[in-house]
């Protein structure tokens, strides 16, 4: 956990170091919800992670990069989703087959990289 809290007080820095900057905005507008959600999901907290990251994931475009990342938020944010859902329904054989699916496409797109 020591590098979320490293990655949290650079942000902060950056924020609160330059208040006024383009930097500043960014990094509350951006940076903290992305920081959080991947956290989040880190922590086993799907509904939290979802939460941030559907709201970064309309935004995302703003710290440039590659499509590829930008797809990483759009993969964490379904992955989120699919754990919510199977940890509300344990036993639903849709949820276990959508994260098994979700599973094989990110692993097959990982081999063709």
């Amino acid at each position: 956990m020591r590098s979320f809290r490293w990655i949290m007080l650079t942000v902060a820095v950056i924020i609160f170091d330059a208040a006024a900057s383009d930097a500043s905005a960014w990094g509350k507008a951006v940076a903290i919800p992305l920081v959080e959600g991947f956290a989040a999901l880190w922590r086993g907290e799907y509904q939290a992670a979802a939460n941030r990251l559907h709201g970064a994931r309309y935004i995302a475009n703003a710290f440039g990069g590659s499509h590829a990342q930008r797809d990483i938020i759009d993969w964490t944010l379904a992955e989120a989703i699919a754990n919510e859902r199977l940890a509300l329904k344990p036993h639903s054989f849709v949820n276990r087959s959508f994260l098994s699916r979700a599973g094989a496409v990110a692993l097959a797109g990982l081999r063709d990289a």
